[in-house]
């Protein structure tokens, strides 16, 4: 009795468990070739440098047969010669899919075959289809040496047609209905001919890559993760970007590629020996998932560690942002063990339309889309997984931002990964290239490229990237809110999801900017990696599928969607909250084999402030402190905070007198938050886009001194917002003298920096105003009101102060060396010191000492030093008084220098340096969604990037004016609209030196 039992139950878990591994086929619903279809062959009848004619033979079975030929040498095909053969009612085009109809129901059987003739001598390229959108012929390449040559002459983005005639112009139907009995000429207007003009169906060109693209890739059979530039956190944690295929806690595994592109892990089953049913549908790991994320690692762990299903797991914190990334808990209340299917981040990938042609949907503008984990018969794969395969390349960032800077502290060695596969439909196949790197802003930048490396013409192509986002920490989400609104980063730049509660971070997409950016993208979606598409769900072009008021991610292939809707900054893409995703996609065009198209974007994840940060702009510390002058009755305080978190921040201050260590060591927190001084009466207020982009707000406040007593004092600063985030406590400490202590006789340095050391000089660097000149500010008192001041700069002769630079306010008396000459010392490193001597009648000196040095690169005081540009805070254009549809021409204006500052050592000063100038359009100061268009000119020519101009410093100086260069050489060109648009205009402008080689 046992064994009749067992047996069936083995039996059905065996025959389970073989079930759920296969992939997802589909049902073969009237695939090409069907029976019934015409066969067609074409051969060439007539050559020469300019005509070809093509004779195109077909069996034809069917009672209303109509040929929809597509190509995008459409324009080249003579039309007139078609409606000499079947005559205009039975000839249709449509400009916008690229298609010519033909009508065969009343042409004579007899010949089954007609003529078609193509201006121009490149090789004739199309597919023709049924009604039902089958496709009956592909152009096919027999060999790899014809794939090459179409490689080198045949690529639609350089291809010129030179046909003499407008398909346009031509009296024709867009679709020839057979039944329909020909019209009467006169009653045929040229309006009534072809559909919208609106689509531009000109290719998508293939970006040029730089000469080391595809140089120095190691291929690997496992995957792993690539590492950003890490930071600290306030709680001792690390923080550390990391990229990767598929999901993290596979890569952090390193499994194998074999491994990933296999079926889903197998569940547990009645007996240890045999196996229960896969874990879901689809691939164990989906590594056209291009994902990225952050560690953050406590003291004494690191972050490569592997992720542990225990809840208790606590070594690492993880946040990733898209459904099924990384290690889900076991199963149990709460959390997401139910979810396991969806392991492999199955919710991002990346795909094409090659399935139409397999189960065509009989509409061009609408393909079938399929997910990579969908195959059916063993010629169709979404993903070809005996083709799969996976790389690394070395790759440095630079905490800085400066490659110049190769300071082992400022260098991060890391790798950019490639996954290359294939999507294969019988002899078409589509070979996806996924590029993927850190920048030095720990943005990770994706490029896809899509090749068609078959041997047949594919007449329409479009690359896809679906997208989900969904905030998950420590490898849970937020049950309760599982969606998340899109925002707009603003000026049609992307899009960004943020969120404020434990995630405390945002993810953005930046899907504008780039030389192959999507053609189209939409702030929704997506579907799963094992999704195809049907009657009931034809994502992504489902109308009104979202709250039966927003479509899906597209109307049709034509729609751009998003990219061309612009809500402005912070406002959201729909009112309606949503599963959400990004879906973006390439051009629709035609690859002939050989040929690529690619696509670019980029994202960056944000970890948030978890509160403002505050700062002092001078700061002080105990044992150096400001002193306060005897005339001074308030100390003036400045500096900055900024806040990505939220946008109201007020600052408070608290001034004790400190007598002692443990005076200094209390924690004042609660009574500084209570009884503190707010310097501005109310919360300061930021916008959305300065909270967003991190922007500094300056503050200043005035102490009053009066109630203050002598000695020693601490003012403590804090910045906190609506919910009680606070700062970092800032401290400020002064110094002030006993009312009875005498200060008849003294001098002092106020500007540019009061407090100078030998161990502590000051950097004229730092000075944009005056290059190779200081300007020194100081003040002195003498009760006598005769004396004289002098200055002796290092061993040389004491020179007097010009007493025209001197004026006196009641006991004391404000002087000033102005624009003293550096120039002998414009390569001097050297530390100097000025030293100020105040002699009053009866002969009696006092002195103070200034001093100063030419600092080799600031941020590591390292003799081998780099370089950098300072640029003016604002260059002004001034005010034009525009008509409208004119154009002028504006000079700029700069209150401070263009500086090329050289922190080179001597000997390699004299190689040339290489000057970028990037610029963003000009929006209205207070609306950066109005733009107004402008072209920025060099030597009266449009400037695109590059300025042509190589900096050679001959004289080996620390510094170099270029202000001249720049004055003399730009110009902004500005045209304007009807009405013309008045207002302020700003524009940011990012400059850059590089090395010239």
């Amino acid at each position: 009795m046992l064994k009749k039992i067992l047996i069936p139950l083995i039996m059905t878990t065996i025959l389970i468990t073989i079930g759920l591994i296969i992939l997802n086929p589909v049902q073969r619903i009237n695939a090409a070739g069907s029976t019934g279809n015409p066969t067609i062959t074409i051969r060439q009848q007539k050559s020469d440098s300019h005509t070809q004619i093509y004779k195109i033979n077909y069996e034809n079975n069917d009672d209303d047969p109509i040929f929809a030929i597509s190509s995008h040498q459409i324009k080249s095909f003579d039309i007139p010669f078609l409606v000499e053969q079947f005559g205009k009612e039975n000839v249709g085009f449509s400009e916008k899919d690229q298609q010519l109809f033909l009508n065969l129901k009343h042409f004579d059987r007899s010949k089954d075959s007609f003529q078609l003739k193509k201006i121009g001598d490149e090789p004739l390229l199309l597919t023709i289809r049924n009604p039902q959108h089958e496709v009956l012929y592909q152009s096919e390449f027999a060999d790899d040496k014809s794939v090459e040559e179409n490689n080198n002459q045949n690529n639609p983005s350089k291809t010129q047609s030179s046909t003499n005639f407008d398909p346009q112009k031509q009296n024709l139907n867009e679709s020839p209905n057979p039944n329909q009995p020909a019209p009467e000429t006169e009653n045929k207007t040229t309006s009534e001919v072809i559909d919208n003009n609106d689509y531009d169906t000109t290719p998508q060109a293939d970006i040029p890559r730089d000469a080391d693209w595809n140089i120095g890739w190691k291929e690997r059979d496992r995957i792993i993760v690539a590492r950003g530039i890490d930071k600290k956190m306030s709680d001792g944690r690390t923080s550390t970007p990391v990229q990767y295929f598929g999901a993290l806690n596979y890569a952090l595994e390193n499994i194998t590629v074999k491994d990933s592109v296999h079926g889903r892990p197998l569940r547990p089953g009645l007996i240890w020996l045999i196996p229960g049913p896969g874990s879901g549908t689809g691939r164990k790991n989906n590594l056209t998932a291009a994902n990225s994320g952050i560690i953050m690692s406590r003291p004494g762990h690191v972050w490569t560690e592997k992720q542990k299903a225990s809840e208790n797991y606590k070594l690492n914190y993880y946040l990733n942002y898209t459904f099924g990334d990384g290690l889900l808990y076991k199963p149990g209340i709460g959390n997401d063990g139910g979810e396991k299917v969806y392991r492999g981040s199955q919710r991002n990938f990346i795909t094409t339309n090659l399935f139409d042609y397999y189960l065509p949907t009989g509409d061009i503008s609408k393909p079938r889309i399929y997910g990579p984990d969908v195959e059916e018969t063993k010629k169709v794969y979404g993903l070809d997984e005996k083709n799969v395969h996976y790389y690394i390349k070395d790759h440095k960032l630079f905490r800085d931002g400066n490659p110049q800077n190769t300071n082992s502290k400022n260098v991060v060695k890391t790798v950019m990964q490639r996954l290359v596969f294939r999507q294969v439909m019988k002899n078409s196949i589509i070979q996806v290239t996924v590029t993927m790197q850190f920048d030095n802003n720990n943005g990770s930048i994706i490029t896809t490229e899509f090749k068609n490396i078959g041997h047949t013409y594919i007449d329409n192509f479009q690359g896809y990237t679906f997208r989900d986002i969904t905030f998950i920490r420590d490898h849970r989400r937020d049950r309760s809110k599982p969606d998340n609104i899109i925002r707009s980063l603003g000026n049609h730049k992307g899009a960004y999801a943020s969120r404020n509660d434990v995630y405390n971070s945002r993810i953005e997409f930046m899907l504008n900017g780039y030389p192959d950016s999507p053609f189209a993208w939409s702030a929704r979606g997506t579907r799963s990696t094992y999704y195809y598409a049907s009657d009931d769900d034809h994502f992504p072009w489902n109308e009104n599928g979202l709250d039966e008021k927003y479509d899906d991610a597209f109307k049709t292939i034509y729609d751009r969607a998003d990219q061309n809707n612009e809500p402005t900054f912070g406002k959201p893409f729909m009112d309606y909250v949503t599963d959400t995703g990004i879906s973006m996609h390439t051009k629709n065009q035609a690859l002939s084999p050989g040929q690529q198209v690619a696509m670019t974007y980029s994202t960056n994840i944000v970890q948030k402030d978890h509160a403002p940060v505050l700062d002092i702009n001078q700061p002080t510390t105990k044992n150096r402190p400001y002193e306060v002058k005897p005339t001074e009755d308030k100390v003036k305080i400045n500096g900055t905070w900024l806040y990505d978190r939220m946008q109201d921040v007020d600052i408070k201050y608290l001034v004790q007198e400190i007598n002692s260590d443990s005076d200094d060591k209390k924690d004042i927190k609660d009574q500084l938050l209570k009884k503190g001084v707010s310097i501005s009466d109310q919360f300061q207020t930021q916008s959305e886009a300065d909270m967003h982009n991190r922007i500094q707000h300056s503050w200043s406040t005035e102490i009053p001194l009066k109630d203050l007593g002598s000695g020693l004092q601490k003012i403590s600063f804090i910045a906190y917002d609506k919910e009680n985030h606070t700062s970092e406590i800032k401290t400020y400490y002064i110094t002030i003298p006993e009312r009875g202590e005498s200060h008849d006789f003294e001098i002092n340095v106020m500007t540019p920096d009061p407090e100078t050391q030998r161990k502590r000089p000051y950097d004229p660097r730092d000075d944009q105003q005056h290059v190779n000149k200081m300007t020194i500010t100081g003040y002195s008192t003498d009760l006598t009101h005769n004396h004289q001041i002098e200055y002796q700069l290092d061993d040389g002769e004491k020179l007097p102060i010009d007493v025209n630079q001197q004026f006196k306010e009641k006991d004391t008396l404000y002087w000033g060396l102005r624009d003293l000459d550096l120039t002998h010392l414009k390569k001097d490193i050297g530390i100097h010191k000025i030293t100020f001597t105040l002699t009053n009648k009866a002969g009696q000196t006092t002195t103070t000492d200034f001093y100063f040095q030419y600092v080799m690169n600031a941020s590591t005081n390292e003799p081998e030093g780099t370089y950098r540009v300072l640029a003016p805070r604002d260059i002004d254009f001034g005010v034009a008084n525009m008509a409208d549809h004119s154009t002028k021409t504006l000079k700029p204006k700069i209150k401070q220098n263009i500086v090329f500052d050289d922190q080179r050592r001597l000997e390699k000063r004299a190689e040339t340096v290489k000057l970028t100038l990037s610029t963003e359009r000009f929006h209205r100061k207070d609306n950066d969604q109005e733009t107004i268009d402008t072209e920025l000119l060099w030597k009266h020519q449009h400037l695109k990037k590059d300025i042509p101009y190589l900096i050679k410093n001959d004289e080996q100086a620390n510094r170099i004016v270029l202000n001249d260069i720049f004055l003399n050489n730009v110009s902004l060109k500005v045209d304007s609209d009807s009405p013309v648009n008045t207002g302020s205009f700003q524009s940011k402008w990012t400059w850059t030196v590089t090395d010239s080689r």
